[in-house]
């Protein structure tokens, strides 16, 4: 069995998850080796107890198992990591980044893939799937490294009311979902951009992913429909959608 390898972040300051150096965003400890039994799932992380937070009143995000998947299609053969992280914080998280880096049998680099998602409430866990986009034939081996912000995203900004949003589940058993909703600019100035930002759940307390649609120049008084999808990468690794969590954020960082 190829040998996994893992790396965390360094301390100190970080690159936030919007491309800015940000005091508030903190490493994920992902350093500690997991155990494999002999089918290849990967156990908890041993000793993996704190993902670098030491205020007791912030969320706390750990990865608890992370494993390199590979399937056979019909012309190829894909490979992707798949990451279980979880806010065992007392609060709710800001973004989340997760990187994964492909190696080689030779241990030679052969491409990064990165994953966002918008934050875990307390006790949630991120289902994470980060895809190697070409051929995985040569894919071995992976390192990953992770990183959230600690303040959570606003649900609404003033100014906007939230008119509706639903969930399409017309079919239980689905495995893509759409997410359509409409808001009002209540306020006397316009937004010069707006971003519908939605959370999709596989049960209560297991995230999938999240994903946007956004809008510019919305004046005062007008109303926007949006529509969220959810369309996963691999329905292998996929479940169906039960439930959402919709943010309405005025920047696109």
């Amino acid at each position: 069995m190829h040998r996994r390898r893992f790396l965390a972040l360094a301390s100190g300051a970080l690159v936030g998850l919007g491309g800015c150096t940000s005091s508030d965003t903190r490493p994920v400890d992902t350093t500690s080796e997991p155990t494999e039994t002999e089918n290849g799932v990967i156990d908890r992380l041993a000793g993996n107890d704190s993902g670098g937070s030491t205020d007791e009143d912030s969320p706390d995000i750990v990865v608890t198992s992370h494993e390199l998947v590979t399937t056979d299609d019909t012309y190829r053969q894909s490979a992707a990591v798949l990451a279980l992280m979880e806010n065992v914080g007392p609060t709710p998280s800001g973004g989340i980044r997760v990187t994964a880096r492909f190696f080689d049998e030779d241990d030679n680099p052969l491409d990064v893939a990165t994953e966002y998602l918008i934050g875990l409430n307390p006790g949630e866990t991120w289902k994470a799937y980060i895809p190697y986009y070409d051929d995985g034939v040569n894919v071995a081996s992976h390192e990953l490294e992770a990183a959230f912000q600690v303040e959570p995203l606003p649900r609404v900004p003033e100014g906007i009311e939230l008119l509706d949003s639903q969930l399409d589940t017309e079919d239980s058993e689905a495995v893509e979902a759409e997410l359509t909703g409409k808001l009002r600019n209540v306020g006397e100035e316009p937004f010069e951009y707006l971003k519908a930002e939605a959370k999709f759940y596989a049960d209560e307390t297991t995230v999938l992913t999240s994903n946007y649609a956004s809008t510019t120049n919305l004046e005062a008084e007008d109303e926007w429909s949006f529509t969220v999808t959810y369309l996963p990468y691999d329905e292998e690794w996929a479940s169906p959608i039960t439930d959402y969590e919709l943010h309405v954020v005025d920047s696109p960082y």
